[in-house]
């Protein structure tokens, strides 16, 4: 039978338990990020009995086309009752329900057509088309579908996971769930016994407020192999799967170079592929520093560039003796980018970026035990039977006895390689070419001294590095 949700109101019963399904699923789910909500810490821990199955068969599919307008609801009830003086309407017996590709099972939904209370009550279980399964005892709502209250509500994700909650009620639009579970594990053991999850989350009070876009919690906690730990007492995060801008979790550590530091990031999400973070760190033994890292994501590749900085001398360091010139207050900072770009199936590029403006500044601050920063940036053609790529680096030292000047930079170093059958003999036939070009800006000045005085073979084996070819002819593989 097919009728209008205006003649016929059973829907709503339909159209809460999908709309507290989808809502259960957002209010519970724990994997977002959290920021902080001044609400009462009280925790309270749900059993684990919530989340094991439900001894109910999910509702098959219609035997019969269902009808595409969302208005129209199908339904097959075993009984179907009307109390004329009453103006109350009960379908019994196996009621199910179908608008579109949704389905509903209960035993009974009753309609009080004076009051305007859908009731839909015993082993109730919802499918939606990605094939989720939500259960429950009693929902309750009006006809208007804003308001209703479900009890003892289970939801199975078909992508893994459940949540579990003894009392969901939705009032204006807010969607409060009470006593909530969830977790991504196992509840029953390899021979279908039920077991403790090995870790979930259970909270007090979940509460979605679809105007301000957050899901806030209250009296949060992580349990472990059934044992509680980690609490969360109070936090929220933005709902629907996005980020929004706010306080990230302190970083608190004591060293001895610089004392007791603190640092506070904070979040600001540009837009859904960009976001910039923002952390100052304070210390009670050097000067504050300021930290930014950049992130972002687009069609053709991704990046990030981070940043530190701050205003000191380079005399507070430990291995720098104390001179006119490192005396004064100057910027000193690091610079570490990265990213990688493709342009085509066969066309990428790659960069890594690190410098600093002295050589004691990552140490001073812990932010680095390297003792050289190695720059790279590469360009690379693939396909399927070849493969070419030019290569630039330079390094910059951070040893204290080092010159900068005798660091090498490499530009360009070449790698070809090609395979081809060999159409003759029926083999293949695979070359490989290679070019290293090595500079230095202060060292010896090979061509000068050969001038001078050429050098044998001993000779020429000590000169150390210098720039290079490496060539592998054509080889023949049958």
């Amino acid at each position: 039978m097919v009728v209008s949700r205006k003649a016929l109101l059973l829907s709503a019963a339909l159209g809460l338990c999908l709309a507290a399904q989808a809502r259960a699923q957002e209010t519970a789910d724990p994997r977002q990020t959290p920021a902080s909500q001044p609400v009462s810490p009280q925790t309270v821990d749900v059993p684990a009995a919530n989340l094991q199955d439900r001894p109910v068969e999910a509702p098959p599919p219609s035997t019969e086309a269902t009808s595409t307008n969302p208005d129209e609801v199908q339904f097959n009830a075993d009984q179907l009752d009307y109390d004329y003086e009453n103006d109350v309407v009960t379908a019994s017996g196996d009621v199910r329900l179908y608008r579109r590709s949704d389905r509903l099972r209960a035993e009974k939904i009753v309609w009080n057509r004076k009051t305007g209370k859908v009731v839909a009550e015993g082993n109730i279980v919802i499918v939606n088309p990605e094939g989720d399964a939500a259960y429950g005892d009693r929902i309750e709502l009006t006809d208007t579908l804003k308001d209703g209250a479900v009890e003892n509500m289970l939801v199975v994700l078909e992508a893994g996971g459940r949540i579990a909650a003894q009392r969901g009620q939705r009032d204006n639009g807010i969607i409060t769930v009470e006593n909530a579970a969830y977790t991504p594990c196992a509840v029953t053991d390899s021979n279908d016994c039920p077991k403790e999850p090995s870790w979930k989350i259970t909270a007090r009070r979940v509460v979605y407020d679809p105007n301000k876009k957050r899901i806030r919690y209250t009296g949060a906690r992580i349990s472990v192999f059934g044992i509680a730990s980690i609490p969360l007492p109070v936090f929220s995060h933005p709902a629907g799967g996005t980020s929004d801008d706010g306080f990230l979790t302190p970083d608190v550590r004591l060293d001895r170079t610089n004392g007791f530091q603190i640092a506070l990031p904070y979040f600001f999400s540009l837009a859904p592929n960009r976001d910039l973070t923002i952390t100052p760190r304070v210390f009670t033994e050097a000067l504050p520093m300021l930290q930014g890292e950049y992130r972002a994501v687009e069609s053709f590749g991704a990046y990030r560039v981070t940043g530190y900085g701050t205003y000191s001398r380079r005399a507070d360091d430990l291995t720098v003796p104390t001179t006119p010139a490192t005396s004064s207050n100057n910027f000193r900072g690091y610079l570490d980018a990265a990213g990688r770009f493709q342009f085509s199936p066969e066309w990428s590029a790659s960069a890594s970026i690190r410098l600093t403006t002295d050589r004691t500044f990552l140490r001073r601050y812990d932010i680095s035990r390297d003792d050289r920063l190695r720059n790279n940036v590469r360009l690379e053609h693939i396909d399927s039977d070849s493969y070419f790529s030019i290569n630039a680096w330079a390094v910059q030292t951070l040893r204290v006895g080092d010159r900068q000047g005798s660091q090498p930079f490499v530009l360009p170093e070449l790698d070809y390689r090609r395979r081809m059958d060999d159409g003759l003999l029926g083999g293949r036939l695979e070359f490989q070419l290679n070019t290293l070009a090595i500079g230095r800006s202060d060292g010896q000045d090979l061509a000068a001294r050969l001038r001078q005085r050429p050098l044998g073979p001993a000779q020429a084996n000590q000169l150390g590095p210098g720039s290079d070819l490496h060539c592998l002819w054509p080889r023949r593989r049958l």
